[in-house]
């Protein structure tokens, strides 16, 4: 939808005096398309800090795919040294690993404590290690080596988590702003005023009146106009919006059959 205002205001602009489109209707419609291509850029930059944040965490937490568990410095390097050195001080008594936060199974006694390799679950663990370390740190038979760089990957993972979240709420936000000027959230259609989408509704029809029987001269202003040969008549479909900003659907607020 954005790309389609801009194509119709620099053909207005080309235009000059001689543009068809109304001034004051061509007024509001700038300044509108100029607000809602601020908060596209906004919400675009949002989601991709958010992205970014995710992938860090990813990196610390040793799940992304070119890391495995034996990729120093993360929180997988250093939950499955603990699960080991656990498993050697806790020997023929393994369900005490349960108290670290370790899940144990023993089926037909060969005892399994499996590690999740998924960010949500892998974090869980590693922060309840840390808290029953941090419980009563002078009884802990975690040693120092493992779980203090442990202690600081979760905090720095906790962070990235948060503001990670805080980013995905503020791009949701710019979103729900846009979506309002551009005319298609849940309770808006193109009859809704002071949206695109209303102004794009009226500019087509405009040129619709100006150029009936020329049809084909709308797509000089950015329209996608689709000629039918069995019936010689024209259809002038207004783009609608996604996340991408570029998907066509459309107008169901007027009949666009000439």
């Amino acid at each position: 939808m954005l790309t389609l205002c801009r194509n119709i205001i620099r053909k207005h602009v080309s235009d000059g005096g001689n543009s068809v489109l109304p001034f004051f209707m061509m007024q509001a419609f700038m300044e509108l398309t100029d607000e809602a291509g601020l908060k596209y850029e906004q919400q675009s930059s949002l989601k991709k800090q958010a992205e970014l944040a995710t992938e860090r965490r990813n990196l610390l937490l040793g799940i992304d795919e070119n890391q495995n568990r034996f990729t120093a410095n993360t929180v997988l390097f250093y939950v499955t040294s603990i699960r080991d050195y656990l498993l050697g001080v806790f020997r023929g008594n393994e369900r005490e690993l349960g108290s670290y936060g370790f899940v144990v199974q023993s089926p037909k006694g060969d005892v399994r404590v499996e590690i999740p390799q998924n960010s949500e679950a892998l974090s869980l663990l590693a922060t309840y290690i840390v808290q029953k370390h941090q419980s009563n740190p002078n009884d802990s038979v975690v040693p120092p080596t493992l779980i203090e760089p442990l202690v600081i990957l979760v905090a720095e993972t906790t962070i990235l988590v948060e503001s990670s979240l805080q980013l995905r709420r503020d791009a949701e936000t710019a979103t729900q702003s846009r979506n309002l000027l551009l005319g298609i959230a849940r309770t808006q259609n193109s009859k809704t005023p002071n949206t695109l989408r209303y102004y794009l509704s009226s500019i087509r029809d405009i040129l619709l009146g100006l150029y009936r029987g020329q049809e084909q001269r709308l797509g000089d202003w950015g329209f996608e106009v689709n000629a039918s040969t069995a019936t010689s008549n024209s259809i002038v479909a207004i783009a609608e919006v996604d996340d991408n900003t570029n998907a066509s659907i459309t107008d169901n607020g007027n009949d666009n059959t000439i």
